[in-house]
């Protein structure tokens, strides 16, 4: 790792204090975001069930449609004509059923992303209340949160979603490789050196 990657001359405990108030920010972010994606999942999933069922009106109705001809009640022209009104209904139907598929796949993406936001958020707040209290375990509890930020940053990149997935995917990767590797830190965390005042 080049030098100045190592932070040379900065205090430990003032980074610690850094990374403890940015995981208990991304927390709470992650709890309410996780909450809005969740539900927002859930809706397009009703969405999506909503749109599936117009399917099946579609198939009622050209069921009925047979029935009415089949007893008599129709022309051969009203029924050659309401037959033509049908398919073509039928056929907004299944070009609208292709969205809703990927509407669904949308909605599980958005309730996975969501459950996920839920539970990091809690770790992230444990880990920095963690932090800020000096305890042991903050050091490796840090490293895998923000593993699972660089693997959530990874997962942007890949999609496609910019920039700002690159930046947090290097961030979370750089906090998780200083606090796994910085000896400094570790003695901070341990206890072995006094904090700053």
């Amino acid at each position: 790792m080049p030098e100045f990657l190592k932070l040379p001359g900065v205090d430990r405990a003032m980074i610690a204090k850094v990374v403890a108030g940015y995981l208990v920010i991304t927390g709470i972010l992650g709890i309410c975001g996780g909450a809005l994606l969740f539900i927002g999942g859930a809706a397009a999933g009703l969405g999506a069930v909503i749109g599936g069922s117009a399917g099946g009106l579609g198939e009622l109705s050209q069921a009925a449609l047979e029935a009415a001809a089949t007893q008599g009640t129709m022309s051969e022209s009203e029924f050659a004509s309401a037959q033509a009104t049908m398919q073509a209904g039928l056929n907004e139907l299944q070009a609208a059923s292709q969205e809703i598929g990927g509407l669904a796949g949308i909605s599980a993406m958005l309730i996975c992303f969501g459950i996920l936001s839920v539970i990091t958020g809690p770790l992230s707040i444990i880990v920095g209340v963690g932090l800020f209290t000096r305890q042991r375990w903050s050091r490796m509890g840090t490293v895998i949160v923000a593993g699972l930020a660089a693997v959530t940053g990874i997962v942007g990149v890949v999609s496609g979603n910019g920039i700002g997935n690159i930046l947090w995917l290097l961030l979370a990767a750089f906090v998780a490789y200083f606090f796994y590797t910085d000896p400094e830190i570790r003695e901070y965390l341990e206890g072995k050196t006094k904090p700053a005042v």
